[in-house]
């Protein structure tokens, strides 16, 4: 098998007093790496902000452990015109962050263009312009096949990258949800759409579904083009998603000359383990 620089997509725990016993549970997955993916979404219920929610997480993460690299995901939620410089530096000097993935939000309006950024292309451009040296990555999402509401196919959605593209984005993460088809052509895709001296990084992430309830319920919410699956309950288990971690590592290697796949865990962190010892044993 093709070795793989994992990466561990966790989803911060509201609630600080659970944060040891959440980390028992991710500890024996940093055996095999030292990347972690921190998503961004607020708690309601407690009406802790997702900002605050992922900063407070990855100070205890700091603490825990100096050597991970974290990569730390933003919203426009999280971001506006007033705070962002505030809160980018706070990221990258209070938590020792060098990698940030920006994305727009789900359900996200700008309800005042004056304060609030329209979206995602527009917050990424201000924090490329800005010039912050802290960051190596500043990287943004993309869809393989495309969706229902943001781009159609592999064409459209390189033409909604492209204000990305311009802004000086060159490393892409997929959703956890498509055809591994889909993945491959829009790389290619990618490549002979933009001209550009750098590298055009696409970051195939995998999604470890409990169910296949969890993969329709992701499916209607991304509005993806769904997986090869004959039966989606198959999309939920050990071997099917080993084989397709497999799949992707190879084509990577094969384009970018690495391979990275970032696992989007949905807290099952065993079924992770294994297949990171899968590919640590072949």
């Amino acid at each position: 098998m093709v070795k793989v620089e994992w990466i561990i997509e966790i989803r911060a725990p509201a609630d600080e007093g659970k944060y040891c016993e959440f980390y028992q549970h991710l500890r024996p997955l940093l055996d095999y790496t030292n990347r972690l993916s921190l998503p961004s979404k607020p708690n309601v219920r407690l009406g802790i902000s997702s900002f605050e929610v992922s900063f407070n997480f990855c100070k205890f993460l700091r603490r825990m452990d100096k050597n991970l690299d974290i990569l730390f995901h933003v919203t426009c939620y999280d971001l506006d015109k007033s705070n962002y410089r505030e809160r980018l530096m706070r990221i990258g000097n209070e938590l020792n962050v060098k990698r940030l993935l920006v994305v727009t939000g789900d359900n996200y309006i700008a309800a005042d263009r004056d304060k609030q950024f329209s979206d995602s292309s527009e917050l990424v451009d201000n924090i490329l312009k800005a010039k912050l040296d802290t960051f190596v990555e500043i990287a943004a999402a993309a869809y393989p096949g495309g969706n229902q509401t943001k781009s159609f196919d592999n064409e459209c959605e390189c033409l909604r990258l492209a204000p990305k593209l311009s802004a000086g984005v060159t490393t892409f993460y997929t959703q956890c949800l498509y055809r591994v088809s889909d993945y491959e052509g829009l790389l290619k895709e990618l490549r002979n759409f933009w001209d550009t001296n750098e590298e055009i990084v696409l970051i195939p992430s995998v999604g470890l579904f409990e169910s296949r309830q969890d993969l329709a319920r992701i499916q209607r919410l991304t509005k993806s083009s769904p997986p090869d699956l004959a039966d989606w309950s198959q999309g939920c288990s050990e071997d099917y998603l080993a084989n397709l971690c497999s799949q992707l590592s190879q084509m990577s290697e094969r384009e970018l000359n690495s391979a990275s796949i970032d696992l989007c865990t949905f807290g099952r962190f065993e079924l992770a383990l294994n297949i990171m010892k899968r590919f640590a044993s072949a």
